[in-house]
C-alpha cells in the first residue's frame, strides 16, 4: 500500500551554541554575568517515593522530572524536545520524529531510536505503566497490551536518528501528549531508570532528593552544581549546604522578606477538591451538588488571591454562577444534625490553604461541621494512603493546547477540553490517590471503555474544580535567571550570584 505523503509540521533545530550567545548576551545587558556552582534546594509538599518516569504524578513530582528528563517534544507549547522536529501525514495517523544526534543518558548510554522505542514501549504497556492510554491508539496496542506480542506493530525505528509511530485513528494532539512528564524518555538497567535531563539523580537522603548536574548534557552543564528536593516537614531540620539557596512557594499576599524574590509561574493552575467516595458525610449528591455549585469562585479570587487568578465553572472559566438554594424539596440541611467532614490539604501550598479556609466556611453554611487539617508532607501523605479524609485540596496543572505558551491563559482551557486532558487528570491526580476506591466510571474513562469527557468526569460530583491560581514562589536574591513554564520550574539555566561579604 502506497503511503500518504507527510506533511512538515516543526522543523525547528535547536542551536546549542546561538542558544547559549543569546543567554549570555541577556545577561551581559542585565548587568550581572552566569557563574557556575552552588546548590539550589527547592521546598516540595511531598517527595516522590519512585523516579520512574511513568510514576510521577502530580505537579511536585512534574518539577522533578523536568529536570531528571525529557521527552520527544516539551511543554512549552508542545515545542522541540529530544525530537528536533517531525512530520505527520494529513489524517495524522503517520508520525515521524527525527532525533537530536548525540545526546547521552545519564548512564552514558546513547539515546537513539532504538532507546526511543524501548522508552515508549514500556509507557504503551498498562501492567507497568498507568499512563499507557497516551499511546493506546497504535496499531497493534491492544495485541501488545494483551500480552499476545511483544512488540507493538504501529512504532517502527527507521534508522538512528529517526523513529515512526502509526495509530489507528488520527491523533492530533499527539506532540501536546508526548510533552507530558509521564512521556520523558527512560532508558533502564534493571530497575534504575535514566533520563537525559540537564540534572541527573544520585540518590535519596532522609527528607530530601539529590540531583546533580549532567556535565554532557545536549544543551550544554547546567549553572548549578547540584538542586536538592526537600520535603516542606524537613525544612526546618536540614542545614543548607555551604554556598546553597532555598526556594518555597509563597504566600499570594505576603510581602517579600528583605533578601527574597519572587518568583511567579505564569501557568494556570487548577485548585480542585477530591471528594471520597465513601465519605459518609458526603454521600447525597445533593449535598455535593450545592457544594460544587454554591462555592462562590470570583469572591474568592478578588478577596483572598488579589485578583491573581480566574473563576473557574467546569474546567473552564466561565462567568454563569449559580446560587445555592438553602431549602430544597427533601428539607432544609440546616435544620439536620451537623455532620463532621474532614478537609485535608498540605502545608506548603498557602493558595490551597485559603481555598480550604473558604471552602470550610462554605460547608458550615451547607449545614456540615468543617474541619480543615494542614498537614505537613509525611502526615500529608499518611492521610491519603490510609483515606482519613472527606475532601482533599489538590493543585493541578492541565496540559498545555496545542499553542504558543506565552499566549496561554486560562480561557485556553474551554478550547482543549478533550479527552487527552480528561484522562491526564484521571491517571495523574485521582488514580494515585483514590487507587481501589477510584469509582468504576472514571476507571472506564480512563481506560478507554467509555468516552472521556469533562462533563462525564464531573457529573460524579467527586471532583469540583475550584479555581484557577497562579504559584507564587519566594528564594534568596542570589537566585538569578529563573524561568518558569508549564510545571517547569526552568532551574536549567539558574545560577546563583556569589554571596556578599
Amino acid at each position: 500500500m502506497r503511503n500518504a505523503p507527510l506533511r512538515c509540521v516543526g522543523t525547528a533545530v535547536f542551536c546549542v551554541g546561538a542558544s547559549v550567545v543569546l543567554q549570555n548576551a541577556d545577561l551581559v545587558h542585565a548587568g550581572r554575568l552566569p557563574r557556575y556552582g552552588g546548590h539550589l534546594r527547592i521546598e516540595l509538599a511531598e517527595l516522590p517515593t519512585d523516579l520512574d518516569p511513568t510514576r510521577l504524578n502530580g505537579d511536585d513530582a512534574a518539577l522533578v522530572a523536568a529536570c531528571v528528563y525529557e521527552g520527544l517534544t516539551r511543554q512549552a507549547g508542545a515545542g522541540p524536545g529530544l525530537a528536533h522536529g517531525w512530520i505527520h501525514d494529513e489524517q495524522a495517523r503517520r508520525w515521524v520524529f527525527h532525533l537530536r544526534s548525540g545526546v547521552q543518558f545519564h548512564d552514558g548510554t546513547a539515546c537513539d531510536a532504538d532507546a526511543v522505542s524501548e522508552s515508549l514501549h514500556r509507557l504503551s504497556d498498562p501492567r507497568v505503566s498507568e499512563h499507557a492510554w497516551i499511546l493506546r491508539e497504535l496499531v497493534g496496542w491492544d495485541d501488545f497490551s494483551s500480552g499476545a506480542t511483544q512488540q507493538i506493530e504501529g512504532i517502527y525505528v527507521v534508522s538512528a536518528n529517526e523513529i515512526e509511530l502509526h495509530f489507528r485513528s488520527p491523533l492530533p494532539d499527539l506532540p501536546a501528549r508526548l510533552a507530558l512528564p509521564a512521556a520523558g524518555i527512560a532508558h533502564w538497567q534493571g530497575l534504575v531508570p535514566s533520563g537525559t535531563g540537564p540534572f541527573r539523580a544520585v540518590g535519596a537522603v532522609g527528607n530530601a532528593l539529590r540531583l546533580l548536574a549532567f556535565d554532557r548534557h545536549h544543551r550544554g552543564r547546567p549553572y548549578l552544581d547540584g538542586v536538592d528536593f526537600i520535603a516542606a516537614s524537613a525544612t526546618d531540620d536540614l542545614a543548607l549546604l555551604d554556598g546553597a539557596a532555598l526556594m518555597q512557594r509563597a504566600d499570594p499576599l505576603a510581602r517579600p522578606a528583605v533578601g527574597q524574590v519572587r518568583v511567579r509561574v505564569p501557568t494556570a493552575r487548577l485548585g480542585v477538591a477530591l471528594l471520597h467516595p465513601r465519605s459518609r458525610a458526603l454521600e447525597g449528591m445533593e449535598v455535593r451538588r450545592r457544594l460544587a455549585e454554591g462555592f462562590d469562585r470570583g469572591v474568592f479570587v478578588r478577596a483572598t488571591l488579589s485578583g491573581d487568578g480566574e473563576a473557574a465553572l467546569g474546567l473552564a472559566p466561565s462567568r454563569k454562577r449559580s446560587t445555592p438554594r438553602m431549602e430544597e424539596a427533601e428539607g432544609d440541611l440546616l435544620q439536620r444534625p451537623r455532620q463532621q467532614v474532614r478537609i485535608v490539604t498540605a502545608s506548603s501550598e498557602p493558595v490551597l490553604q485559603k481555598l480550604g479556609e473558604r471552602l470550610q466556611v462554605h460547608l458550615f453554611a451547607l449545614g456540615l461541621d468543617a474541619r480543615l487539617d494542614v498537614l505537613d508532607s509525611p502526615r500529608y501523605a499518611e492521610a491519603l494512603r490510609t483515606s482519613r479524609y472527606d475532601i482533599v485540596l489538590l493543585g493541578w496543572s492541565p496540559p498545555l493546547p496545542e499553542r504558543s505558551a506565552a499566549a496561554f491563559d486560562a480561557s485556553s482551557l474551554a478550547s482543549s477540553a478533550d479527552g487527552a486532558r480528561v484522562r491526564s487528570i484521571l491517571s495523574s491526580l485521582v488514580a494515585p490517590i483514590l487507587g481501589p476506591h477510584m469509582p468504576p466510571r472514571w476507571r472506564d474513562l480512563l481506560e478507554g471503555r467509555e468516552t472521556a469527557s469533562e462533563s462525564a468526569l464531573l457529573e460524579s460530583g467527586q471532583l469540583i474544580p475550584l479555581i484557577f491560581f497562579h504559584d507564587q514562589w519566594r528564594a534568596v536574591d542570589r537566585v538569578v535567571d529563573v524561568h518558569p513554564s508549564h510545571t517547569d520550574l526552568g532551574v536549567a539555566g539558574a545560577h546563583l550570584q556569589p554571596m556578599r561579604p
